[in-house]
């Protein structure tokens, strides 16, 4: 395997190493963040947070004696232990420098540092009034039919971890959030948070009863896959159903054809 500079013999961290541009330049090209782990030894910050962080985000390790001079130049790096963190899509890096009570909850830390840096907004929307959730759960005609997922936190503004890895992961959904004002706590019948629905909006009801407390990347990420609702008849859902041939179990299909006006907007007709 590869031999980790630095680190503690008896420890083997997740991650990949950096040590060209090229290397570097694959990683800020991704679709998502990336956490580069910047050390010279074994007292740099290893530990089991990384494990707990990879659930969600990629990490990668760049040793300053091991990597290419111009690497280190290119980004800048004079002081280490840090991190240098790259948002994704070719978007500039970030430099992250923990300190004080940043190391009682160092994986919380590492992820509100990524959460800082990340365009959140393109991929979560913020809600702040009921008619904008309103909109964001009706079908539009001419609109996209894939399932509404809403999260209920203390701000809409909030940052989640959870929330935006799902939201990069799961395209076949729209996320968005509303903070705890009194409509949003009245309609979806909110006692804890942060929480979520999933909603279809199709017929506007939620695939569980209640809301969802929000806890671990795995359990959400399994709901998500887990809630399931009627398709809309496209060429994806037909391929992924009838494997792209009315044959087997569909032979015969009902097809249930309404105005997109009426189905977006009168809920007598849902």
């Amino acid at each position: 395997g590869e031999e980790w500079d630095g680190a503690d013999s008896g420890f083997q961290p997740p991650g990949q190493p950096v040590t060209n541009w090229t290397r570097l330049s694959q990683l800020m090209e991704m679709d998502e963040p990336c956490v580069i782990h910047v050390y010279s030894d074994q007292r740099h910050y290893f530990g089991q947070w990384m494990f707990e962080v990879v659930q969600e985000v990629k990490l990668a390790h760049l040793n300053v004696f091991t990597a290419d001079e111009i690497l280190l130049q290119r980004l800048g790096v004079r002081r280490y232990p840090m991190f240098i963190i790259t948002p994704g899509e070719g978007r500039p890096h970030q430099v992250y420098f923990p300190h004080g009570f940043d190391f009682f909850h160092f994986s919380d830390s590492v992820r509100q540092a990524v959460l800082e840096t990340v365009p959140y907004g393109d991929s979560v929307t913020p809600l702040h009034s009921e008619a904008a959730l309103d909109a964001f759960l009706r079908l539009h005609p001419h609109g996209s039919s894939k399932p509404r997922v809403v999260i209920i936190t203390n701000d809409a503004r909030q940052r989640i971890m959870q929330v935006f890895s799902a939201a990069r992961e799961f395209k076949t959904h729209h996320f968005a959030q509303v903070g705890t004002q009194r409509w949003a706590i009245d309609r979806f019948k909110v006692r804890r948070i942060p929480a979520y629905v999933i909603v279809d909006p199709a017929t506007r009801q939620g695939f569980h009863a209640q809301p969802q407390i929000l806890h671990s990347f795995a359990s959400f990420k399994q709901q998500l896959t887990d809630a399931k609702f009627l398709p809309e008849l496209n060429r994806e859902s037909f391929k992924e159903r009838c494997r792209g041939e009315w044959s087997g179990g569909c032979a015969w299909a009902a097809v249930f054809l309404v105005p997109p006006d009426a189905l977006g907007k009168d809920d007598q007709v849902r």
